[in-house]
């Protein structure tokens, strides 16, 4: 046999037993994954952001450095919040005084009111006592008028007794002098009846000119009352002005919110920062994860939980374990700036990417060197669905 034919059966060889193992391996092994390289590594990046406008005066950490939640980012200069602060403090003084003011004049027109109103209820005590004495002597003065009656009837009679002579002169004289006290007390009765009804038109006149200067007082109380809520609310202004200024000052120091690394810094000392510019970002690198856009076609097997193999492009000989944490509720591009529209019948249908989000734990010799946007190769295990499922409830 031909040296050329050996050695021709001998790779034919090579290459049926290599076939042979790889088709192996992918029945055993790579059949069960799912494997997308169109993935990469995310964190919650906060961007650090002034909430007023002024020139920095420091930034103490330089770009990259670590910092912890508290930190001072960036200091901005104080002067012009510090004026603004002293002037709000002086107009929260004057509210106050004024408030003070207006407290004093609701606390008088209130003791104004109930002095009035006290002699007003002891006035009209008065009046009823009076018109209880007005009803005593109008009935004494008509008992006294009967009794005139009386007399004068009496006196008729002894005339007429007198004249018959069946009477002597005294008992005419003590007829007459019957008559004329009993005239004198009905007149000194009438009068005294007169006197009270006079005395309770005076009382009549007092409670009404009482009665006029409550519904000033109630006024005056009204106006005070108008005023002290017109303080109050003034006072309240000033006050929130004045913490918004006191705000405003606390925020000349910006602070770490978060724990991180400091990332795309882009302020100075001396530089000129409107409210709300950018200045920095503080990236995470204790929490981080790998969205890894999946097609489509390749989401059937795929469920919450399942193990995941991870290669970080930067350290290939780094293998990292994960889970599938999550779904995106849409695909990739519905999120586009020009969502695709295939309405019309005229359209080249594209396979859809959908983001799945993964989570995995840094190795201890990677630590703070996986940085969000690093490109990474993923391999989902979908046989591991059952167990990885309760550890990514544990993570959530």
């Amino acid at each position: 046999m031909k040296t050329s034919t050996i050695v021709a059966l001998l790779m034919a060889a090579v290459i049926v037993a290599g076939l042979g193992v790889w088709g192996t391996v992918w029945w055993q092994e790579r059949r069960h994954f799912e494997v997308t390289d169109n993935a990469y590594v995310r964190g919650s990046i906060t961007m650090i952001a002034s909430r007023i406008s002024g020139y920095v005066t420091e930034v103490p950490p330089p770009t990259h450095t670590h910092v912890h939640p508290g930190d001072v980012l960036a200091v901005f200069e104080t002067e012009p919040l510090e004026a603004v602060v002293d002037e709000r403090r002086a107009s929260v003084e004057v509210a106050e005084a004024a408030m003070s003011a207006a407290l004093a004049e609701v606390e008088a027109a209130n003791a104004a009111g109930a002095a009035v109103a006290g002699h007003r209820v002891t006035t009209e005590a008065r009046k009823v006592a009076k018109q209880v004495e007005v009803r005593s002597a109008e009935a004494r003065a008509a008992s006294l008028e009967a009794e005139r009656d009386h007399a004068a009837m009496d006196a008729e009679r002894a005339e007429t007794l007198y004249d018959a002579r069946s009477i002597s002169r005294s008992g005419l004289d003590d007829a007459r002098t019957r008559l004329v006290r009993a005239e004198h007390d009905l007149q000194a009765a009438i009068a005294d009846a007169a006197k009270l009804r006079s005395e309770l038109l005076v009382l009549d006149a007092e409670i009404a000119e009482l009665g006029a200067e409550a519904t000033e007082r109630e006024a005056n109380l009204s106006r005070a009352n108008a005023r002290h809520q017109s303080a109050a609310a003034a006072l309240e202004s000033a006050m929130a002005k004045l913490e918004a200024a006191e705000l405003d000052l606390a925020s000349t120091e910006v602070r770490a919110p978060i724990e991180g690394f400091i990332a795309n810094q882009t302020v100075e000392p001396g530089f000129y920062i409107e409210e709300g510019w950018p200045m920095m970002a503080v990236v995470p690198l204790h929490s981080i994860w790998v969205t890894a856009n999946f097609k489509e076609t390749q989401l059937e097997r795929l469920r919450v939980g399942q193990e995941v193999r991870i290669e970080v492009d930067a350290f290939p000989d780094h293998p990292i374990n994960g889970h599938i944490l999550s779904f995106a509720p849409a695909s990739a591009a519905s999120f586009s700036l020009l969502p695709p529209q295939n309405a019309s019948g005229n359209f080249v249908k594209v396979v859809q990417r959908v983001p799945v989000k993964i989570r995995f734990q840094t190795p201890e010799a990677l630590t703070n060197r996986i940085v969000p946007g690093m490109s990474v190769v993923v391999a989902v295990d979908t046989r591991t669905a059952p167990q990885g499922a309760a550890l990514a409830e544990r993570t959530q």
